[in-house]
């Protein structure tokens, strides 16, 4: 397998890692693998591990090459208390989605030298990293966005399809999270494990305390769905706390009404935040679930159909 690093911004606060398989099978056989960027959660504040080298490798064992997405934050890594605090450059959305852009483009454009099908190109998010994932495959048409990273061409940054787990789907999240705080007081909060992202979130995603309406519409995401949008698997915990699984059904509903291909798992059991929901990437115990497990091979067939057509 080749590892290696490739940085996005010239401070190097923003990159990806690759984890490419041999495209040689044997001395007869080459293959053109898909790939699938991954992208962790993490409120926009930070970028949680669990959701990403882990994911990327039960991928690469069922054959993708992968990339692991370090997007734009306002934290260096995951703290739990103020004093252990390292700030990035505050980058507001879409800062992140331009990262992503410029990594599905990458992955394009390398595509022979990795070996990739590029028509198989596909993007996976957690939480936060759902939105992200979400936003690549409805804004890659936006000729704004395009034209601050230098790109004309729309299907050079278009996933193929976008692949959500337990996701943030609009900015509802985060104004539930803030309900009831005195956001003119909001920076001095101490951080703790209850509200480690609270104090950070509005300038991590919004770059201000005081985000306009139109930085909060800029992230709903379900009502720039339109027919040309790609496929979607997506799926969802009807116990979890944090991001909401009624959230998640409406935007499948709209990828409906606009006849975007799309599956929808809605489990019954699980936290949120459980990434492969297996022992080997909880965080406390019990904090997996063998029943939802099954989700990557269910991934695994949804785009194996997918590839059959390209």
């Amino acid at each position: 397998m080749k590892h290696d690093r490739y940085y996005l911004r010239d401070d190097k606060s923003a990159y990806f890692e690759t984890y490419l398989l041999s495209s040689n099978l044997n001395e007869k056989t080459y293959v053109k693998r898909p790939a699938l960027i991954v992208c962790p959660g993490g409120f926009y504040v930070f970028k949680s591990y669990r959701e990403g080298e882990p994911v990327a490798a039960q991928f690469s064992a069922m054959g993708y090459q992968t990339f692991v997405l370090s997007y734009s934050s306002i934290w260096k890594k995951k703290y739990y208390k103020d004093e252990d605090v390292e700030l990035n450059p505050v980058r507001p959305y879409p800062e992140q989605l331009f990262d992503l852009f410029n990594t599905i483009k990458m992955v394009r454009e390398n595509a022979d030298e990795w070996g990739i099908n590029k028509d198989q190109i596909y993007v996976i998010g957690f939480s936060a990293g759902g939105h992200l994932a979400a936003s690549s495959a409805i804004y890659y048409n936006n000729q704004e966005y395009l034209k601050r990273i230098g790109v004309k061409d729309p299907e050079l940054v278009k996933p193929n399809a976008a692949v959500l787990c337990y996701p943030m789907v609009d900015a509802e999240l985060i104004r539930r999270r803030i309900k009831g705080i005195d956001l003119k007081h909001i920076d001095e909060i101490e951080v703790d494990e209850n509200n480690l992202a609270i104090k950070y979130v509005l300038k991590g995603v919004f770059g201000t305390n005081e985000p306009t309406d139109e930085m909060w519409d800029e992230m709903v995401l379900m009502d720039k769905i339109t027919p040309e949008t790609p496929p979607f698997f997506i799926w969802h915990t009807f116990e979890d706390d944090v991001t909401s699984c009624l959230d998640t059904t409406r935007f499948v509903e709209k990828l409906v009404e606009n006849n975007v291909s799309c599956e929808y798992h809605l489990f019954n059991t699980g936290p949120h935040g459980m990434s492969l929901a297996t022992p080997a990437v909880a965080t406390v115990p019990g904090g997996y679930n063998y029943n939802d497990a099954i989700w990557p091979i269910l991934v695994d067939l949804f785009l194996k159909r997918l590839g059959e057509n390209n």
